[in-house]
């Protein structure tokens, strides 16, 4: 069973949540970028090893407000998660007339296909890059060509846009359904 919340302290545990999303894909975003310049930059392991404990010291930074605030509440995790998919399915519009969802739907097939194309134009380039460059032999000693292991990176991210493509299919068919749904 799932407490009761008033709607301010429900209202504190949404933008507490949002919070901790934000902080947490900026972390994984600097983790990946500082990994790339320790590559790039050719860090021997004690520096990795010094960013790896610093990057944990900020998980726990990150997830501490959190905690305070659920014991704040008197609620536990769980019982957090349940009250947060249940304001999610509140505020997701489940009960809009068929042409507003139709409408959303279709953004979002659109917003899915502009990411896609970006992801697909940005894997042609950067494997074009890579194979191009890769087979050239590279002098010991000197460092790495930063455009190779950017054009991998960037590569790699990029092998994501069939998702985006598939889902910009399935938000397009499911936006028909709700079309369908309002003229009927």
């Amino acid at each position: 069973m799932t407490p009761f919340l008033s709607p301010e302290d429900l209202d504190r545990l949404v933008r507490s949540q949002r919070r901790l999303l934000t902080v947490a894909l900026v972390a994984i975003a600097l983790v990946v970028a500082a990994g790339a310049v320790a590559v790039w930059a050719d860090v021997r392991f004690p520096a990795a090893a010094v960013g790896a404990v610093a990057f944990l010291c900020l998980g726990f930074a990150v997830i501490a407000p959190r905690q305070r605030l659920l014991g704040e509440l008197g609620i536990t995790r769980e019982e957090a998660a349940a009250l947060l998919r249940a304001e999610r399915e509140r505020r997701s519009g489940v009960a809009l007339p068929a042409r507003d969802r139709a409408r959303r739907e279709s953004v979002k097939a659109a917003l899915c296909l502009a990411v896609g194309l970006v992801l697909a134009v940005s894997f042609v380039a950067c494997a074009y890059y890579i194979f191009t460059t890769a087979g050239q032999v590279h002098p010991e000693g000197e460092p790495l060509d930063p455009w190779l292991v950017t054009s991998f990176f960037v590569g790699f991210v990029s092998l994501f846009a069939p998702v985006f493509l598939l889902g910009a299919k399935r938000y397009r068919d499911e936006a028909r359904d709700w079309r369908r749904a309002d003229r009927d």
